[in-house]
């Protein structure tokens, strides 16, 4: 089983970067023709449009993979250890029948509209909106992983890059300052 989580987390990480580079290129493409030259290329703003659900989509199971998603802890972490993985396994069911439903919903939405081709692209539109459903099962796998690490040990995400927090524990030079680092003493100004 930790192959397959490694490897989703690998292929998952590493899709989203590149579609990130080239979502990036092309807004500044974009921008640059627009307002410098007056050209707008309309398969550009396309596959901008396409790039961004893209990144919405595989990011939010790669947020619930990586816990980084949006959550408010006050409460939770006042809670006792049981508490709080039976809360924390209540949020999870939570997230599995809400995407349920929206898987279910786009598979529906799919099969009415999935062949209309795009306006500027000419691909079905099917091709692409398939990202939802796909999506949507990688954030329910990363959701019954999640419940699964609540009681045996699950491998850390794989994340495919290094983090903001994670820099900072490397100096100028690129070389490890030491893997126990904490925040500077209050008062230490650096």
């Amino acid at each position: 089983m930790y192959s397959i989580v490694r490897a989703t987390d690998f292929i998952l990480s590493w899709l989203c970067i590149p579609i990130m580079g080239i979502l990036a290129f092309l807004v500044l493409a974009t921008t640059f023709l627009r307002y410098l030259f007056g050209i707008t290329i309309i398969e550009m703003e396309e596959t901008v449009c396409i790039l961004f659900c893209a990144t919405t989509f595989f990011g939010m199971a790669l947020g619930i993979r990586e816990k980084s998603h949006i959550a408010i802890p006050t409460f939770t972490e006042s809670l006792a250890p049981p508490a709080r993985r039976a809360f924390r396994i209540l949020s999870m069911l939570g997230i599995i029948a809400v995407a349920a439903a929206v898987c279910w919903t786009s598979i529906q939405w799919i099969a009415r509209i999935g062949g209309t081709n795009s306006l500027s692209l000419q691909i079905p539109c099917g091709y692409y909106y398939f990202m939802v459903p796909l999506s949507i099962a990688l954030v329910v796998f990363y959701s019954i992983l999640d419940i699964v690490a609540q009681f045996v040990p699950v491998p850390e995400a794989d994340k495919g890059y290094v983090a903001d927090a994670e820099l900072a524990d490397f100096d100028s030079v690129g070389a490890a300052e030491g893997a126990s680092r904490t925040a500077p003493p209050a008062g230490d100004v650096r």
